[in-house]
């Protein structure tokens, strides 16, 4: 009896050196390799990460690149002050939104280097990303010797997450941690 060959998932992800538009293509396939595997295993169901994943896709906003915290007067100082860290997105990002005004919050993934990754970050007034979590990691990477990102190389896609919600959020469980799906999907669950 021959043996029956089951379906490939692809989470085909680009090379370092990927332009940011194969990097926006790669998240998006990334989140569509997600939703086949869905699909073959779950019969589709979805529910969960499944539906925010397919949030992203279906109402994402893309940005292609980053521009430096620096060149905003606001959140240099408010970096300053603070000292961000790396590993530290939704943090680092929902407490700016809080402190400033100045800038609106996204959730969604992000892709620099390896593998799209969860992410948060700010998008100020004008239209522009800016990444207070990605900068700190760059500080850590000239530290060791290392070559940073360059801003224009970073992909994202990401729902926003209006500030009164995050207020809310953030008062009620005492915490920063992702909330896009407790606000688009009106998921009760905390964490997927």
């Amino acid at each position: 009896m021959a043996k029956k060959k089951s379906p490939q998932v692809s989470f085909n992800v680009p090379e370092k050196t990927a332009t940011v538009e194969e990097k926006l293509a790669a998240i998006r396939q990334f989140l569509e390799g997600f939703l086949q595997l869905n699909r073959m295993v779950n019969q589709g169901r979805g529910g969960g990460i499944i539906d925010y994943y397919k949030l992203l896709l279906d109402s994402g906003t893309p940005f292609l690149g980053r521009r430096k915290v620096k060149e905003y007067p606001a959140a240099a100082l408010w970096a300053k002050h603070r000292r961000p860290k790396a590993k530290e997105c939704f943090y680092n990002s929902q407490m700016f939104v809080l402190e400033c005004e100045e800038g609106r919050y996204f959730e969604g993934f992000a892709f620099n280097s390896i593998i799209p990754f969860h992410h948060g970050w700010v998008v100020m007034g004008d239209g522009q990303p800016i990444d207070f979590t990605l900068e700190a990691a760059n500080r850590i990477f000239v530290r060791d010797k290392l070559r940073p990102e360059e801003p224009m190389s970073v992909a994202y896609l990401g729902v926003e997450v209006p500030t009164e919600v995050l207020r809310t959020y953030i008062w009620k469980y005492e915490s920063t941690e992702p909330w896009a799906h407790m606000h688009y999907l009106g998921s009760r669950q905390r964490f997927f």
